[in-house]
């Protein structure tokens, strides 16, 4: 039986007994060095290795101290690696281990297969217990008789654990605290929030500490505002009336002619705050809930950190604590009593990859090539697999081996909670080495605000079947390590396109996953395959230069190059024999004769043309460019209405005319895309359920926001009550550009599956700067409507370089 481990009042404890039948991965005598990881709410706990051993008997035991009890969604993560002393430990076999039924039994012992990277049952099997111990009954007799609050041999326990001792020292500190008013600081660091409901957000924080109260500055126009504001509360009271004092932090959607509209609070005693080690919370995030509204759903969330600091106390650094992206946010999430997440379920289908770029070496065929030269062909050297993180929830397809345009047909299943607290799924693809670590291709982010909406009137994420690009660093292949890897990795901004993947994304409410990676089943790839199997457009891309000044002074020649996705794009100067086009010829700069150098172009332009065939997605590009349409017009409108502002001789019949005629526009602008958006037109053989769901989601807003303008205008600027003065016609252009935001909120189409034009400068054949452009705004359409808004103009570039590079 296992040890007696000393339980806490919620504990979680395992025993780890053996492992069998794995396979051995050392080349010499076929053994392995096993040892086994357990992961449990990013705490980690190992055994010892065990040299050339098969069937591994460790009888280790450990324990984890819990702040609150298990929920449902919690799983224990075990690995079992092989021990490497020079290198990285290789990997044998992984399981998950759902811990819901030990909210019933309070036992669970596992004996099972071992799964390998891609959730494939393998040879190995693993053998644990899992113990529960849940919170201490009101009695608190808990060392008479085995029960939960026992060893699982019914010994009694002697709790001297570090949590224990922890709040033993509170208690001991707070007791020491003199009998008479001492002085207290509170400081509270507002950070962001994100998954705000509601529409025309101007979002504010206002925190309430006892009789005092702060208020940050108000975020226009996003459910995701980010404040960074720090705010200190002063307090001297006896210690017994500053614990019980409440901290109440609440989020509200001001109004400029309204009451302030409460989104969602969240409130906790300062004594709770000074029971945590160092008297802090840090990088927390508090779940918002609508005290109206006793289902106790959640109604966004709010990053914070809390810190209190009393008599001898050194203040704590928010910085002492890392906040990482990619870490399980949902493992440090506050609740309220009451307040409940879903299980739910987040399916991500990766189907396949398109143009990927080489990534491994090609000795043989450069030796061929250089004796046989008409009879090289390219090769396929790339090893492509895709993985998925959510939440620090993690999953990766199979490798396709040797293959530039990968199938996988593959679904990654990941159990998380609803309502969802994490906005982005990052994606990498990645080409798998043997000997080394594998290389990162490139990273795509699909941001959760973009295929999904909050509220009662919204939708859950979905995605797809759609093709989604994938930008990195250039795509020339160098046998030296990439000095471009941070690029590829999604932390800049990608300079060049590296192939594109075909994904699909949704979600079901209520049920874990059994599986973390299967399949995709025959219905869904029928779908998928009639979804995107419509015939390709051809796009002819075509640019005119007219200059180029400011040149970097050099003997290199010095040409530009546009491409779309890879057409266009040289490889070491190699291209399809069409490319050639996409090359402005070479060209030395000269000197202007006073500070700049420039290409000589005179009266002859060069052009560059790119023939490209895409999915057609016009449809979506055609709302997308209408709503920055009206977006333009109402800016630009403003902007006339600022500049009347500041000048000090301006009329008021001016100021309010300017503002009149900017409001009569963006209300045509509103009508035709509410008309727009609700017109009933054939579907395309692509049409998304994401498309349906966006469609009907813009239309509501539109409508609001139309209902909206037409108060402010009738009540506020024409009634003949209302006093016009500048001040007056400021707040309403104040009002307008929360419209503006909002309508730019609108302009987003993640399912834009053209990829962005991308200018090279080129010296001497080496790429020194570069500019993108979205393809949206370059697609020609005789509705000036839909017509992008770069599309034949002439405009100034200015060039860039990479953060990185």
């Amino acid at each position: 039986s296992p040890q007696s481990i000393p339980a806490t009042e919620m504990s979680l404890r395992v025993h780890v007994r053996s492992a069998s039948d794995l396979p051995g991965l050392n080349k010499l005598g076929g053994k392995s060095d096993p040892y086994c990881v357990l992961s449990f709410k990013r705490q980690k706990r190992q055994t010892e290795y065990i040299l050339n051993e098969l069937n591994p008997v460790w009888k280790k035991d450990f324990s984890w101290d819990l702040r609150e009890p298990l929920d449902s969604s919690d799983v224990l993560k075990v690995k079992v690696l092989d021990y490497e002393k020079i290198g990285f430990a290789q990997f044998i076999g992984r399981l998950t281990v759902s811990l819901a039924s030990l909210t019933v039994r309070k036992e669970l012992s596992v004996h099972e297969n071992l799964l390998s990277k891609q959730g494939k049952s393998i040879k190995g099997k693993i053998q644990l217990e899992v113990f529960y111990s849940p919170p201490a009954c009101a009695e608190g007799k808990h060392h008479s008789k085995p029960g939960p609050y026992s060893t699982p041999d019914g010994l009694d326990n002697t709790v001297h654990d570090e949590r224990r001792h922890e709040a033993l020292r509170q208690k001991a500190e707070k007791q020491k605290l003199p009998r008479k008013p001492i002085d207290f600081q509170v400081r509270v660091h507002i950070m962001e929030a994100r998954k705000l409901p509601g529409e025309l957000l101007r979002s504010m924080v206002r925190v309430v500490c006892g009789r005092e109260t702060r208020e940050t500055t108000v975020k226009k126009g996003t459910a995701n505002p980010h404040w960074s504001e720090r705010f200190f509360f002063n307090m001297k009271e006896l210690p017994d009336v500053v614990m019980d004092t409440l901290l109440e932090i609440k989020v509200f959607n001001v109004k400029m002619l309204m009451k302030d509209a409460l989104i969602g609070s969240f409130k906790l005693d300062l004594g709770v705050v000074y029971d945590e080690p160092e008297h802090c919370f840090v990088h927390k995030w508090l779940l918002l809930t609508h005290p109206d509204d006793p289902s106790g759903k959640s109604k966004g969330y709010l990053k914070c950190s809390i810190v209190m600091i009393g008599p001898g106390d050194d203040p704590v650094s928010p910085y002492s604590k890392m906040a990482n992206e990619d870490t399980d946010i949902e493992s440090n999430l506050l609740r309220p009593a009451g307040a409940q997440l879903q299980p739910a379920t987040l399916t991500i289908r990766l189907l396949k990859a398109e143009d990927l770029p080489q990534m491994d070496q090609d000795y043989f065929n450069r030796i061929k090539k250089t004796f046989f030269p008409s009879a090289s062909k390219k090769q396929n050297l790339v090893d492509p697999y895709c993985s998925v993180l959510y939440a620090g929830h993690t999953g990766e397809t199979d490798v396709v081996y040797n293959c530039q345009d990968p199938i996988w047909n593959q679904q990654i299943k990941l159990g998380v909670r609803f309502p969802l607290l994490s906005d982005r799924i990052r994606f990498t693809v990645k080409d798998r080495d043997q000997l080394t670590r594998d290389d990162i291709i490139g990273t795509f982010f699909l941001n959760m605000s973009h295929i999904s909406a909050p509220g009662e009137e919204g939708f859950l994420p979905t995605f797809g079947p759609c093709f989604v690009n994938v930008y990195g660093s250039p795509r020339e292949y160098s046998d030296a390590p990439d000095a471009y890897e941070s690029i590829n990795k999604g932390l800049y901004e990608g300079v060049a396109y590296r192939g594109r993947v075909m994904a699909e994304v949704e979600m079901q409410l209520g049920q874990l996953p059994e599986n973390s990676l299967e399949d995709v089943s025959d219905a869904d790839l029928r779908r998928a395959v009639r979804t995107m199997s419509v015939k390709p457009l051809q796009y002819t891309l075509h640019g005119a230069f007219l200059s180029a000044t400011m040149v970097k002074p050099s003997d290199a020649v010095v040409e530009f190059e546009v491409s779309i996705g890879d057409k266009g794009y040289l490889v070491n100067g190699e291209g399809d024999g069409t490319d050639v086009t996409s090359l402005t010829p070479p060209m030395k700069p000269v000197y202007d004769g006073h500070m700049y150098h420039y290409l000589p172009w005179l009266e002859t332009k060069p052009c560059v043309l790119v023939e490209s065939q895409w999915q057609d997605c016009q449809y979506r590009l055609d709302t997308l460019n209408y709503l920055l349409h009206a977006a333009n017009h109402l800016e630009h409108g403003l902007g006339e209405v600022r500049r009347r502002l500041q000048r000090k001789c301006c009329y008021e019949e001016d100021l309010k005319g300017a503002l009149l005629s900017a409001i009569a526009l963006f209300e045509d602008d509103l009508g035709g895309l509410m008309e727009w958006t609700s017109k009933k037109t054939p579907l395309p053989k692509m049409y998304t359920r994401l498309d349906a769901c966006l469609k009907e989601s813009r239309h509501r807003k539109l409508k609001h926001m139309y209902k909206e303008l037409m108060h402010l205008k009738e009540h506020h600027l024409l009634s003949s009550s209302q006093k016009h003065s500048k001040m007056s016609c400021e707040a309403m252009a104040d009002e307008c550009e929360d419209y503006l935001m909002e309508l730019k909120n609108l302009a987003v189409e993640p399912q834009n599956c053209i990829p962005d034009v991308i200018l090279w400068m080129l010296s001497d054949g080496k790429r020194v700067a570069y500019h993108r452009i979205p393809s949206h705004l370059l697609v020609f359409s005789e509705d000036v409507r839909f017509k992008g808004s770069k599309c034949g103009h002439v405009q100034t570039i200015i060039l860039g370089v990479s953060l990185h590079t």
